[in-house]
């Protein structure tokens, strides 16, 4: 498209898709993550919105949180550079500004090889501007929408989510915000929004994440204003004990410096009466390279026994059970 309202050219369709061999994950194992193109990544040019390349460069943060399906806001060409993606001008025709349709393609690919599936939300029920042809084009109109070829039901109605795009905007904010107004980082916001995701991942259905949400992200959303990446949660270190002898004083390497605290220990005795709760404790990590890792720390692990390790802070967000 020249503009939201000029001209359109066919793209060449021919891409290099050789090894993209990705498959979905079974429904009943999606982990689902919105996020918004030109907000998601954007930091680095403050005056303009983000593109693909940039939402690739996190593809690892995400992996991380264990997401296996990205859901993108709409990416339509639309007046403008910065929109929900919600009017779209052409909705065959990939926004220039994200990096138009080579771009898009490179970054499906890109998180396929990551294991990580391409959800599009797409738009058919609202365009814009409001003078495109296809917009109440047979005349006909009910409650000012768009004629008997668009809708507006919801057929994806067992995604299950606290935060998205709707919830957190047009009048409403980020759970963490709504629940404490005047203090959406401290110990209610903190303990109720963990209990929603909570919520969001035992509920039947498929979980859904907003971006930013999983460090509690305050505010409402608007495409004008990036994620926060500042606040980004801690590293965190999975320790597993595949030997049937427990390992005391066992060095492995740390991320960082400092107190590590014990998030997760599955030899709690809690779990059953027959688990030896062998004393697991916090660690102190100190420089000194090891596992290539820039610090190390000596941990105790009992047998076929797991730990989680997160470090001590403001910033570090307990979604675990601690034991």
């Amino acid at each position: 498209m020249t503009s939201s309202v000029g001209n359109a050219i066919v793209h060449d369709p021919s891409f290099d898709w050789h090894g993209d061999d990705f498959h979905l994950a079974p429904w009943n194992e999606l982990v689902v993550y919105e996020l918004h193109v030109g907000t998601f990544n954007d930091q680095e040019d403050a005056d303009h919105p983000g593109k693909f390349p940039s939402v690739s460069a996190r593809l690892g943060h995400l992996k991380m949180l264990g997401v296996n399906a990205i859901q993108i806001m709409p990416v339509g060409v639309f007046a403008g550079d910065r929109s929900w993606g919600y009017n779209p001008a052409h909705i065959f025709s990939v926004e220039s500004t994200y990096g138009g349709p080579l771009a898009f393609k490179q970054f499906v690919k890109r998180a396929h090889q990551e294991g990580i599936a391409v959800i599009l939300d797409v738009v058919y029920n609202h365009l814009g501007p409001s003078d495109l042809d296809l917009w109440q084009f047979d005349g006909w109109s009910e409650n000012n929408r768009g004629g008997i070829y668009f809708y507006n039901d919801d057929a994806f109605d067992r995604v299950i989510y606290s935060e998205s795009h709707d919830e957190v905007a047009n009048g409403r904010a980020r759970v963490p915000q709504e629940i404490s107004p005047n203090d959406p980082k401290g110990w209610y916001a903190r303990k109720r929004s963990t209990l929603a995701a909570a919520m969001v991942f035992t509920a039947p259905g498929i979980p859904m994440l907003f971006q930013g949400q999983e460090f509690l992200e305050g505010g409402w959303f608007r495409d004008t204003v990036p994620v926060d990446w500042d606040q980004n949660a801690d590293d965190v270190v999975v320790v597993a004990n595949f030997f049937h002898d427990a390992q005391d004083g066992y060095v492995i390497g740390f991320p960082t410096a400092g107190t590590w605290k014990l998030r997760f220990n599955s030899d709690w005795q809690g779990y059953n009466d027959d688990f030896k709760n062998h004393p697991s404790t916090d660690v102190a990590a100190e420089p000194g390279a090891s596992d290539g890792l820039p610090c190390q720390a000596a941990v105790s692990i009992g047998p076929y026994r797991v730990l989680i390790f997160s470090q001590a802070g403001e910033k570090t967000q307990d979604w675990a059970s601690r034991n």
